[in-house]
């Protein structure tokens, strides 16, 4: 078993009352987990190069068929827990406490 050496850090971050949560690439992957956190009440920035995609996300409709994500989706944008940036990788990552990267593997 191999355990990170900044395991009790991550998992400080984790159980931090609002810790701040970045996914780069908002596919299915990344979509699902930023939801997933963002309806749990973190605080989620999600980074994508497709500027139609983070229109969508930030209007509350999934580019995809989920069951379930949609709703879940329009509750965190309107709760604020959840937002879509286009590009910023840099910033965004810079001002997460933890960042997900969910991108496809050439």
């Amino acid at each position: 078993m191999i355990i990170n050496p900044n395991y009790s850090l991550i998992w400080g971050l984790a159980l931090r009352k609002q810790p701040k949560i970045s996914v780069i690439g908002v596919g299915y992957v990344g979509l699902c987990t930023a939801v997933g956190f963002a309806s749990r009440g973190y605080s989620v920035v999600a980074c994508d190069v497709d500027e139609e995609k983070i229109a969508k996300i930030n209007n509350g409709v999934p580019p995809f068929h989920e069951p379930g994500l949609e709703e879940k989706l329009s509750e965190s944008i309107k709760k604020g827990t959840l937002k879509g940036v286009v590009g910023q990788t840099d910033r965004v990552i810079f001002d997460s406490d933890l960042t997900f990267v969910a991108v496809g593997t050439p």
